[in-house]
């Protein structure tokens, strides 16, 4: 009876008896093919190819695991789990990223301490708009007195 030939789907390498070789989607690879075109999941251990997954500097995840339980900081692109997203509206933050953009807002009531530079005596005025399309002789009038 003629033993079944394993076939490498990336690299068309037979595989032996004794050689490795794993399953990813439909495609068999062999240990050489897995590790430069595959990555393990993070988050529940299937071996997808490196192209359909999320990776940053610090986790790898398949595409269903990313799109399940995690999202990307919309400043920094980093890799979060939902769990620990600080939301500002629709957009999902890292915790530094948030911290910064949030100092930059204070709160509707805040009311800031007035700094007044210099050692001379201080003078307050007050500030106008002008509305340019009223009747000259109104200014003239409200001004002269």
């Amino acid at each position: 009876m003629e033993e079944e030939r394993r076939i490498c789907s990336c690299c068309g390498g037979t595989l032996g008896e004794n050689d490795y070789g794993a399953w990813v989607g439909d495609d068999l690879l062999c240990e050489t093919c897995m590790e430069n075109e595959c990555i393990v999941c993070e988050h529940c251990g299937e071996v997808v190819y490196a192209d359909d997954a999320e990776c940053d500097d610090s986790i790898s995840l398949c595409e269903s695991c990313f799109s399940d339980y995690y999202s990307r900081c919309e400043c920094c692109n980093q890799i979060i789990r939902n769990s620990y997203v600080n939301w500002r509206g629709d957009l999902p933050y890292c915790d530094n990223c948030y911290n910064e953009f949030a100092a930059e807002i204070e709160e509707y009531g805040y009311k800031p301490e007035p700094i007044f530079h210099g050692e001379n005596s201080r003078y307050f005025s007050v500030e106008l708009e002008v509305n340019r399309n009223l009747d000259k002789s109104f200014f003239m009038h409200f001004t002269s007195g």
